[in-house]
């Protein structure tokens, strides 16, 4: 008989379930518990220590900085996440991982980024000149702007004007479109193919007549004080004749030919300046190199040009160097540009690539910042980016600080960009040539998207609430609010005040949000600023439940009818330690429910031991392994 009553309560259903050994059958409607193998009685006398309770989720925190910040807020309230300052730029598209930083955002239009803790509008732009040609470039001669436009060359004195006056060189064009241009501040000469390099001056308004140098050349330099020109596989220094009187021909005195290179489909793209050398880029294929030209010791030449880096998979477009240790490298086939720093033999480390919509073509530095085209930025807008050699937003990568900058609405790709007269002019392949608005105007508005907000977690959250920190006056600020990388949706828009946008207690795991900034509606030069803005939520982690539940362990246990019952108490002790130690998911029966759990805790209670076995009690403790209660 007793063999038979332990069989029915040790081994109970007699099949598997949740990956542990189910509970007897003789629980919850004989004993009020099963577990593992075995029912048991509940032992009232540590009633107060039966309990059904969630887990805590929040840890204690402490901020123990000099300087309290957000950590320092209590987590089991409102969650915050906010910015008060962009200068770290763009491309950062989850705002708030371990590795994501404070000051930098995903995307942005019209906004000045610039000034660290001020989020502002950038200036408008507007048309100097409308053209259909498709090699639009230009050169500054001190105070002349050159535009190679179809077969002309134009230049102008003010560009800075509503409808500045394009004048074209008079005399014998060369009647072929130029493909390049340079200038050295006085001397302006261009690349017409077959039909050779032309000069002009700033003091003359006229084409000098016939080639300067003759032969076939199709792109031009002007680096470290010396003139290029390349054609193919093929580039010459053409320093002295190109400053001379003219009349020679590629290959000829002045004009010497320095390096073919062996790849008789390599083709030069571009030069620039570096420390001690001339920079000289190409590609064949998808195999793009940058070569270095060390400038000979008593200056009347260069060196044989050898490798300084190299990269597969791009094609080089255009390299431009900048404050001798820095150039910049745009690249087409995967569009794009990347950052590299002249090391201390000439070579390039060269940063990751910082995609764009289609390659880009040209640079231009001032001061800290260098612009470059942005072409196709958007589906409606093309224009400039801007970066900061002195900031660095992911410096790992060696890659600074950018984002959007000037931009026109329109479409095609920028080819040239120079800063004249304090301003920067840009052009447009087939559209024409735009620069900052004469007025100063600015944008009639911008937006800047934060990137994912997550808390750093994949837990659910609700938004709640939006906070501004507003600089002076003019224009609105207004935000949208977007949930799992849905649409954003507009939250409303404020001036001159900063009240709290709600959100809507909208529940998602991730959070974006756009803000917007608009001109004041009379004052063009007048636009609203902001500090800072504060997004808070509440963290819905989810919840695991224990159960806290007094075993009574006996060799003789009593049903809920009052019926005994024998029990192995060294098995049930066995099987209880080892589903504490292995962690398998078993059965719990309680009640008239079943829940898959893992016993977390045990401790014994024992009132009499002996050979045979205990009496004793279990406090185990189990977690929930559902949420559903």
């Amino acid at each position: 008989m007793a063999g038979a009553l332990k069989r029915t309560i040790g081994q109970g259903i007699g099949h598997i379930l949740f990956g542990g050994a189910s509970a007897s059958d003789l629980s919850p409607h004989t004993f009020p518990v099963g577990l593992g193998q075995f029912a048991y009685p509940i032992d009232y006398s540590y009633a107060d220590q039966f309990n059904f309770l969630p887990l805590e989720n929040m840890r204690n925190q402490q901020d123990t900085r000099d300087n309290p910040g957000e950590h320092a807020l209590n987590p089991a309230g409102l969650w915050r996440r906010s910015a008060t300052s962009w200068h770290l730029g763009a491309g950062q598209s989850v705002y708030d991982r371990k590795d994501s930083s404070e000051f930098r955002f995903d995307t942005s239009t019209g906004m000045d980024i610039w000034e660290k803790y001020h989020l502002g509008l950038l200036e408008d732009t507007d048309s100097k000149l409308a053209s259909a040609n498709t090699n639009l470039r230009f050169a500054v001669a001190g105070t002349h702007l050159y535009l190679t436009d179809g077969t002309a060359l134009k230049f102008t004195t003010n560009v800075d004007v509503d409808t500045p006056t394009w004048t074209p060189l008079s005399g014998a064009a060369p009647g072929t479109a130029p493909s390049s241009i340079v200038s050295d501040g006085f001397n302006v000469w261009t690349a017409h193919g077959a039909a050779g390099i032309f000069k002009t001056t700033r003091s003359t308004a006229a084409w000098a007549g016939a080639a300067h140098i003759t032969g076939t050349a199709t792109l031009l330099g002007f680096v470290r004080g010396r003139v290029l020109a390349a054609n193919g596989p093929s580039v010459w220094d053409v320093t002295v004749a190109a400053q001379g009187a003219g009349g020679v021909a590629l290959g000829g005195a002045g004009a010497t030919l320095l390096y073919t290179h062996p790849n008789t489909d390599f083709v030069w793209k571009s030069f620039a300046e570096g420390r001690n050398a001339v920079y000289l880029a190409g590609y064949s294929g998808d195999k793009s190199l940058i070569y270095k030209a060390v400038i000979k010791s008593d200056g009347t030449g260069l060196d044989a040009p050898v490798v300084a880096g190299e990269f597969e998979g791009e094609t080089i477009e255009c390299i431009y160097g900048y404050l001798g240790p820095f150039i910049l490298i745009g690249v087409g086939m995967q569009p794009g540009w990347r950052f590299g720093l002249v090391n201390n033999n000439g070579d390039l480390n060269i940063g990751a690539r910082v995609p764009t919509p289609l390659p880009v073509r040209c640079f231009e530095g001032q001061e800290n910042f260098v612009w470059f085209g942005y072409s196709n930025y958007s589906a409606s807008q093309t224009g400039l980016g801007r970066l900061n050699i002195q900031e660095f937003g992911d410096p790992n990568l060696l890659v600074p600080a950018y984002a959007s900058d000037l931009m026109a609405t329109t479409q095609n790709e920028v080819l040239s960009v120079v800063t004249f007269q304090g301003i920067r002019v840009y052009t447009v392949s087939g559209v024409g040539v735009y620069a900052t608005h004469h007025l100063r105007n600015l944008v009639p508005s911008g937006t800047l998207d934060t990137g994912e907000i997550m808390f750093d977690m994949n837990e659910s959250k609700i938004g709640m609430f939006v906070d501004v920190v507003q600089i002076g006056e003019g224009g609105t600020h207004g935000f949208y609010f977007s949930s799992d990388g849905g649409p954003f949706v507009f939250l409303g828009e404020h001036s001159e005040h900063s009240e709290t946008f709600q959100v809507g207690q909208v529940n998602a795991r991730t959070f974006e949000l756009r803000v917007e900034l608009k001109r004041d509606a009379v004052i063009a030069t007048l636009g609203q600023r902001l500090g800072a803005w504060l997004f808070r939520g509440l963290i819905v982690p989810s919840v695991t439940f224990e159960f806290t539940i007094p075993l009574y362990v006996s060799p003789v246990i009593t049903d809920l009818d009052g019926n005994e019952f024998p029990l192995n108490t060294l098995d049930a002790f066995d099987d209880l330690q080892r589903m504490h130690k292995l962690k398998n998911i078993t059965q719990l029966n309680i009640w008239n429910r079943a829940y898959p759990v893992v016993i977390s805790n045990l401790k014994w209670r024992f009132s009499q031991i002996w050979l045979e076995g205990f009496n004793g009690t279990c406090l185990v403790t189990v977690q929930l392994m559902t949420e559903e209660i």
